[in-house]
C-alpha cells in the first residue's frame, strides 16, 4: 500500500518547484526516519526549489554596546550571547566562567558545540552530556535546514567531523 501511495505523490508532485508534503512524507516513512530525522527532511525539501545563493553571510562578530551593558549589569548572574551556530559573541564574567578553559580559545574559535565535543572538560562539566550532544547536533541540522550554504557553518561541521570521535 505505501508504495502505491507513493508512486501516486511522486506522479502527482511531477513538474512542482518543491517535493509536496505527501512525497517528503512517504520518503521519511520508507527510509523508516524517526520524529527529528523526519523534521530535518522536511526543512531540507522545503528548500529544494530554491535557488543556490553563493552563500549566507558571515556571522556578525559584533554585538550592540547597549547588549554588552546589559551582560555586565545583571552582574553574578552568568550570561551570554550565541550566535545562529553558538559562536560565543559576547558574555560577563559568570556566564564565560560557566564554560571551563574556553577563555583560553581565541575570541573567534570559541562556540559552544565545539567545545561540547571538542574540550574533554565537558564531559564532565555536563552531567547529561549525551543529551547536550544530541541537541547541539539537533541545532546544527536545524541551522543546516534554514541556511544550506552558510561557510562558517560548514567549516564547523567539518572540524567537528575531523576531530571528534563523538560527533556523528
Amino acid at each position: 500500500m505505501r508504495g502505491s501511495a507513493s508512486t501516486t505523490a511522486l506522479a502527482s508532485s511531477k513538474g512542482a518547484r518543491n517535493p509536496s508534503e505527501v512525497v517528503v512524507d512517504a520518503l521519511a516513512g520508507t527510509l523508516l526516519l524517526g520524529d527529528e530525522e523526519r523534521e530535518h527532511l522536511f526543512r531540507l525539501a522545503a528548500h529544494a526549489g530554491s535557488p543556490r545563493r553563493a552563500r549566507t553571510a558571515p556571522t556578525p562578530r559584533q554585538v550592540r554596546l547597549a547588549v554588552c551593558q546589559l551582560l555586565d549589569t545583571i552582574g553574578p548572574s552568568r550570561a551570554y550571547v550565541l550566535s545562529r551556530i553558538n559562536d560565543l559573541l559576547a558574555s560577563n564574567a559568570a556566564g564565560i566562567a560557566l564554560l571551563a578553559g574556553i577563555d583560553q580559545w581565541s575570541p573567534e574559535r570559541r562556540n559552544t558545540i565545539r567545545y561540547i565535543f571538542l574540550r574533554p572538560a565537558a564531559r564532565t562539566l555536563f552531567a547529561e552530556w549525551n543529551s547536550i550532544a544530541c541537541g547541539a547536533v539537533a541545532h546544527l541540522r536545524a541551522m543546516a535546514g534554514i541556511a544550506p550554504n552558510d561557510r562558517e557553518l560548514a567549516e564547523l561541521i567539518d572540524e567537528l567531523e575531523t576531530r571528534s570521535e563523538e560527533f556523528p
